[in-house]
């Protein structure tokens, strides 16, 4: 739907898929793009696919031209686990498809899936750091891309239960029982608990059957309450609730429950609840070191911190201040940079530091000055007079 932007595109309200499928089988699509003028031919098409699917009109596939991009089983799990991880884009990516999700979603008559506004920052923020080289949101960015793998090849198992899907709306997925545990048998657990949340998992090794003592059931209690991990899956839907009514982040069920913070954010937006602020940084399944001890040795502040540059100072003492975006040294600035380090033996970074902090205190002084330019009305006091043939008047500043 983003062929037009136009003020007309915010005034109008967009028709119902069924209407615009109705209109162009009775009256043509002459009629329909003369109902609908602010939208365009791409868009009233796609309006028209949907209304036609919802319908169960399903067009007779071609015996040529273009077909799709992707297999029908790779259709079918990026349609499912987009509705799973609430996101179209990532339903795409985790069967590995590289079509468009509308073609994937208008075909079938549904709409795609959007992930919220603030989950969309999340994710932004968290890809741009691992392009940057931040290695934690790197690792954070590979753990997102395995657990959207994961969701798709436990649709893609549960899939093959089924032996006849319809041909419109969504897909049907088998049954949670044990035949479909023990189909998904391997397979990721926190995948399993994000697609399916009430099946039971069959344990990968037989329990052995210890009755304990008192005091072991009191030691064993302890051990699974101090660490749950053990359990490796999320808990049922009053206790998720419970623990997002505490205020809890999902790196905090995460490392609780010993499940991916994915996998708790997956099942929260499921629910319908409120994620914004929860997920700031999805971290890897194993939880973050505690942080050492301070001791009385420590170094204070002061002793860490490094001074700021001033001029005549040693350039050995520089310290790099990143800057800001409007921040960028340009090819010159970057010339004096590599002159400064041949001349004096410095580093790159202190170089870059000592030239960003003389452009900072040229552009400061800049700003205190007062006009001294040529003055517009003076320029066309000047062209006007040789126009006219004129005396032509001076052009001094002031």
């Amino acid at each position: 739907m983003s062929d037009v932007y136009s003020i007309d595109a915010a005034v109008y309200a967009m028709p119902a898929p069924g209407a615009v499928a109705r209109r162009i089988d009775s009256h043509g699509f002459e009629a329909a793009s003369a109902r609908w003028h602010w939208l365009g031919q791409r868009t009233i098409n796609s309006l028209a696919q949907r209304g036609r699917a919802q319908a169960g009109d399903v067009a007779p596939r071609r015996t040529g031209g273009r077909r799709m991009s992707c297999s029908e089983i790779d259709a079918a799990v990026a349609v499912e686990a987009g509705h799973v991880l609430v996101n179209a884009v990532r339903g795409i990516r985790a069967p590995g498809a590289t079509v468009a999700a509308q073609v994937v979603y208008g075909r079938r008559g549904l709409t795609p899936p959007k992930i919220s506004p603030s989950e969309r920052g999340v994710a932004s923020a968290l890809a741009i750091r691992a392009r940057r080289g931040d290695v934690e949101a790197a690792e954070a960015w590979d753990a997102r891309l395995a657990h959207e793998r994961a969701v798709g090849a436990v649709i893609r198992a549960a899939l093959a239960l089924v032996p006849a899907q319809p041909s419109t709306g969504r897909y049907r997925l088998p049954p949670q029982d044990d035949r479909l545990a023990e189909a998904l048998q391997g397979l990721d657990p926190d995948a399993i608990s994000a697609v399916f949340p009430d099946l039971p998992l069959i344990p990968s090794e037989p329990e052995p059957d210890v009755t304990p003592t008192p005091a072991a059931e009191t030691t064993l209690a302890a051990t699974e309450a101090a660490s749950p991990a053990s359990r490796g899956r999320l808990p049922d839907v009053e206790m998720l609730r419970d623990l997002h009514a505490k205020g809890l982040s999902c790196a905090d069920v995460a490392g609780r429950y010993g499940v991916t913070a994915t996998a708790v954010h997956s099942r929260w937006a499921r629910l319908g609840l409120d994620t914004r602020g929860r997920c700031g940084g999805i971290p890897s399944r194993t939880p973050a070191t505690a942080p050492l001890a301070e001791t009385e040795s420590a170094a204070s502040p002061s002793e860490t911190e490094a001074p700021a540059w001033t001029p005549g100072t040693d350039y050995a003492d520089v310290t790099v201040v990143p800057g800001r975006p409007g921040e960028r040294l340009s090819v010159e600035d970057l010339a004096l940079a590599v002159d400064l380090m041949r001349a004096r033996s410095m580093t790159p970074d202190a170089a870059i530091a000592v030239v960003r902090a003389e452009v900072a205190s040229s552009q400061a002084a800049a700003t205190k000055t007062t006009f001294n330019g040529m003055r517009k009305s003076a320029i066309r006091s000047w062209f006007s007079a040789l126009a006219d043939d004129r005396s032509l008047p001076s052009l001094d500043q002031e």
